[in-house]
């Protein structure tokens, strides 16, 4: 999943949060890199290993931000309420990285509830949401709300994409990631005219 915004919109302390450290500074909030984190986390039947990206906020990483989520079975986009230009600018990253991920099956926008009073319309967040088939949800750390809400619905709408049973070849063109040892294998591996992605 890849975590998508300009800077300053709590991207770090979201992810902090997911991995169960909101308590401790967001040591990985550098915004000139992408960071990656694991997090196992249990679905309705399974339990998934889940890589979460955390994609740089600078305005001069907004035109490679398509690039960034090539691959990723989620899109999470966020902001936070506190911060009105993070909403604002939000819309630029969503409208540039979905111009070529608008299919993506799985996307989310989180308000993150910082520590600031409201100064974002929860009905406009709830209309970008709806303008882009995003899930909206409501994220606050510090009384640890809505965390594990937004993140069950992520992990129940991926798994759906899963076939069943888990054949590779079932799962070309869904944003599912497979071992490439997997994909290559002449056991699972389809006719070469139906390998595209």
């Amino acid at each position: 999943a890849a975590l998508v915004g300009p800077a300053e919109n709590g991207k770090a302390k979201l992810l902090d949060g997911i991995l169960g450290d909101s308590k401790s500074p967001a040591r990985h909030s550098s915004s000139s890199e992408v960071v990656m984190k694991e997090k196992m986390l249990k679905g309705d039947d399974h339990v998934y290993l889940v890589q979460f990206f955390n994609i740089p906020g600078k305005q001069r990483f907004l035109r490679h931000a398509p690039f960034y989520c090539a691959g990723c079975s989620a899109i999470i986009f966020c902001f936070d309420e506190s911060v009105p230009s993070s909403f604002d600018h939000l819309k630029d990253w969503i409208s540039t990285t979905l111009q070529d991920h608008e299919d993506s099956p799985v996307k989310l926008l989180i308000n993150f509830k910082g520590e600031g009073r409201l100064q974002v319309d929860t009905k406009n967040a709830i209309a970008l949401a709806q303008k882009y088939a995003m899930d909206f949800f409501e994220v606050d750390l510090s009384k640890g709300q809505g965390i594990k809400t937004a993140l069950k619905s992520m992990i129940t709408s991926v798994s759906k994409l899963i076939p069943k049973p888990m054949d590779p070849s079932n799962m070309i063109g869904k944003n599912i990631k497979i071992c490439a040892k997997l994909f290559q294998n002449s056991k699972f591996a389809p006719p070469t005219e139906e390998r595209a992605y």
